[in-house]
């Protein structure tokens, strides 16, 4: 087993598993403990995903993960601001999982909210904060059964869960996930409030945590060590996005246009991540600046802005329904600027999509 606190060193270990297919890698920050994490690569287990401690990480640690980054982010579809949905790669991890006897309650409680039971989520994770006497455990317990909530679309009782986790969990990522349910809620300027601190968490000097993840290779945390500030390039997308889309809700378009619009570099440039979850949310700007292109009634730009964004997906095997609405978006656009045979092959597309999940 090898550890390391050689942050270069890692990363270049990881990009190589990931150009071989091994490895999803993504560095990030923790964004709330001081310290940074030591990553250690136990390669026996590689390439074992039916093994119990394999099943056990996939559940409490890529599942939580995925969770957060998904719900985060809000999306523009046909002129209406649509919440967070449980992401296609979390429903494929617990799928990969199986049987969730012998995972922990945490585990549990993640599998069944990644395959939509939120009855079950609930009820395990409510047994798992009643199970402890740790500030941290029932802090975690309460970040997930927000995540619980908000994908249920209980928006006010997700915000209460929120707040309750950050007293112990005041990280980034529940910080923007917070002002998801705000914005749901109409509490606009709240909302804002929020995702200007998660902006400003985003750069702050933090933990050089190691989020190193594929279905093939456990890296877990063990240790600490020193670091240095490290932003997280999809966060930095994330949280604007969700602000401008706030601003959308309150009718202010202009503003929400102009801020995606200057996101679309830093989207570019998450297009070429090693991470097919980063490059999902390059696709998602592209789609959600489309929109609001459409709205402005410059059908050209959003027909143009729609196109990028569907080969990201595309470039990803991506089945989302956010991809399907937004194929159906990019149809409605294309035929307005005359072009019906490529709505024809993006209508063939879509329909393919759907036949694949019947």
């Amino acid at each position: 087993m090898a550890l390391t606190t050689d942050w270069d060193s890692a990363d270049n270990d990881g990009l190589e598993l990931a150009h071989s297919g091994d490895l999803d890698v993504g560095m990030h920050p923790d964004g709330y403990t001081d310290p940074p994490l030591f990553i250690t690569y136990d390669k026996s287990k590689d390439h074992k995903p039916n093994s119990q401690e394999h099943k056990t990480w996939l559940s409490t640690e890529v599942l939580p993960d995925l969770m957060s980054r998904s719900a985060g982010l809000l999306n523009l579809r046909d002129g209406v601001v649509q919440p967070p949905g449980i992401p296609p790669e979390a429903k494929q991890a617990a799928a990969l999982i199986g049987s969730a006897s012998g995972l922990p309650l945490l585990g549990q409680g993640y599998k069944a909210l990644a395959e939509g039971n939120f009855d079950l989520a609930r009820d395990v994770f409510a047994r798992m904060r009643s199970a402890t006497n740790s500030p941290l455990e029932q802090a975690e317990a309460d970040a997930a059964i927000a995540r619980t909530e908000l994908f249920a679309g209980n928006f006010d009782r997700a915000a209460e869960k929120y707040q309750s986790a950050q007293a112990y969990l005041p990280s980034t990522e529940l910080t923007a996930e917070r002002a998801v349910t705000a914005s749901m809620s109409g509490r606009f300027d709240f909302a804002s409030a929020l995702l200007n601190q998660a902006e400003k968490q985003n750069k702050e000097p933090s933990a050089q945590g190691g989020f190193l993840y594929g279905f093939g290779t456990p890296f877990r945390k063990v240790g600490l060590a020193p670091s240095h500030t490290v932003e997280n390039p999809a966060l930095a997308i994330v949280i604007p996005t969700t602000l401008a889309l706030t601003y959308e809700r309150e009718g202010d378009v202009d503003n929400a246009k102009r801020i995606l619009d200057n996101l679309l570099p830093n989207a570019d440039k998450l297009s070429k991540s090693q991470s097919p979850r980063d490059r999902r949310i390059a696709a998602l700007t592209y789609a959600n600046a489309a929109e609001l292109s459409a709205l402005k009634d410059d059908k050209y730009q959003a027909a143009h802005f729609f196109g990028i964004a569907a080969g990201f997906f595309e470039g990803i095997n991506d089945s989302s329904s956010e991809y399907q609405t937004m194929l159906k978006d990019y149809v409605d656009v294309l035929n307005q600027v005359r072009k019906p045979q490529e709505a024809a092959e993006q209508m063939k597309l879509l329909q393919e999509i759907t036949d694949k999940e019947i």
